[in-house]
């Protein structure tokens, strides 16, 4: 059983893992370090682990160039979104029954239901604000976990199941897996280099995105073994009935 279900066991763990990793970040090392508002916040904000999160930030400072970057990344990932949304629209219309669309994407769906429920929730309790006030703003906004961070990750990553469906070659598929993991790399990296997150910020987007992308093709380790294990009593009950003479 652990065996065969390792993928739950693991996202279970990281799942624990980015609890008690946001327990952390209300509880030890609390410090004002974050910036202050003009109208709320005049004091800074309070932020945990503050002494790892401040001698990050004095090593990194801010880069744009990298925020703009990973800005471009975020609004690939919600594009990639869109499409898979449009795939399985077009299925469950053309194959007018919702068990009829491909299980790797219902799982997707499921998945992103998810990762928006997680991020409202972080929205609506705020464990951090950004180390730094960004351009045009007057107050610091959320930042724990970093969204793009967590977005990204597990879209692109997610996105591999899809490969065999879009691509046939071999190489073409490998060109995609390896550009796909890139993608959510660079993005990670990107972020924490950018400097408009703390680097705990984006330690637990990449804690979260694991719990869930390892739940996710757990999903679809399990859908494929009920898929395989359907066609084989399938083709059996017609070898059966070959034998019989019922079918030809």
């Amino acid at each position: 059983m652990l065996k065969k279900y390792w993928k739950f066991w693991l996202a279970i763990f990281f799942a624990v893992l980015s609890a008690v990793w946001t327990v952390l970040l209300l509880k030890v090392d609390v410090a004002m370090i974050g910036p202050a508002g003009e109208e709320t916040f005049t004091g800074g904000t309070a932020v945990g682990l503050s002494t790892f999160n401040a001698s990050v930030r004095d090593v990194i400072g801010v880069n744009y160039g990298w925020f703009m970057f990973t800005e471009a990344m975020g609004v690939l990932a919600i594009l990639l979104i869109g499409a898979f949304a449009f795939s399985g629209l077009f299925q469950l219309i053309t194959r007018k029954s919702f068990l009829e669309v491909d299980k790797k994407v219902l799982a997707m769906g499921v998945l992103y239901i998810l990762l928006m429920g997680i991020y409202l929730l972080f929205q609506e309790k705020i464990i951090n604000y950004r180390p730094v006030i960004m351009p045009e703003m007057t107050e610091p906004e959320p930042s724990y976990p970093s969204s793009h961070t967590m977005v990204c990750t597990v879209v692109f990553v997610s996105a591999i199941a899809m490969i065999p469906e879009y691509f046939k070659k071999r190489g073409a598929q490998i060109f995609v897996r390896i550009f796909l993991i890139a993608q959510a790399s660079v993005t990670v990296i990107g972020r924490a280099l950018s400097g408009v997150h703390w680097i705990t910020d984006i330690i637990g987007g990449v804690l979260i995105s694991a719990a869930l992308l390892l739940a996710y093709y757990g999903a679809v380790e399990v859908a494929k073994r009920y898929d395989d294990r359907k066609a084989a009593e399938r083709e059996a009950r017609l070898q059966q009935w070959r034998e019989e003479g019922i079918i030809s």
